[in-house]
């Protein structure tokens, strides 16, 4: 997988496109000013740098080291509030918690027992009264929602996406 991306990061910036409007549209109305993501599957940057550039500190991992190049020389060039780490959800360890908790389509790459068990694992990350923000497959949505605890909100439903506000 990290191989095929790099490929496609080594192509110029904005390889993937720029953040899907539905996306900025409901962060811009659910995370208050300065509110800490963590983008996983961050790649070049796309949903990373537009949300430091409206104030939200990121921290962003992506196993490909040709993105997370990208994506950190961006952060210097632009002194934005963006730190990149080559990891995946197997090989990283963050002692931080975040206001929001972004999959922007990058657990269908998954097979169903990691992508499951990596969405469980980052849960405990999202702060109280933080979301967790999902857009992928709508095949795998199911399996995701079955391990959101039950006293979480759900506060926005799509086709193929979904987010829930930790209590």
């Amino acid at each position: 997988m990290t191989v095929k991306y790099d490929q496609y990061y080594q192509e110029g910036p904005d390889a993937l496109g720029p953040p899907t409007k539905r996306l900025v549209d409901f962060l811009t109305q659910h995370l208050p000013k300065g509110a800490s993501v963590l983008d996983v599957g961050c790649g070049q940057g796309r949903d990373a740098v537009w949300l430091a550039r409206a104030g939200h500190p990121v921290t962003g991992i992506d196993p490909s080291a040709v993105g997370i190049g990208q994506l950190q020389d961006i952060a210097v060039s632009q002194s934005l509030p963006i730190t990149a780490h080559v990891a995946d959800l197997e090989n990283f360890s963050l002692t931080e918690t975040y206001d929001c908790v972004l999959f922007d389509r990058t657990l269908h790459m998954l097979d169903d027992v990691y992508r499951v068990a990596g969405f469980k694992r980052l849960l405990c990350k999202v702060n109280p009264a933080g979301c967790v923000v999902v857009l992928d497959e709508a095949p795998n949505l199911a399996g995701l929602r079955a391990v959101i605890p039950a006293d979480w909100d759900q506060i926005w439903d799509g086709k193929s996406d979904f987010a829930y506000r930790r209590p």
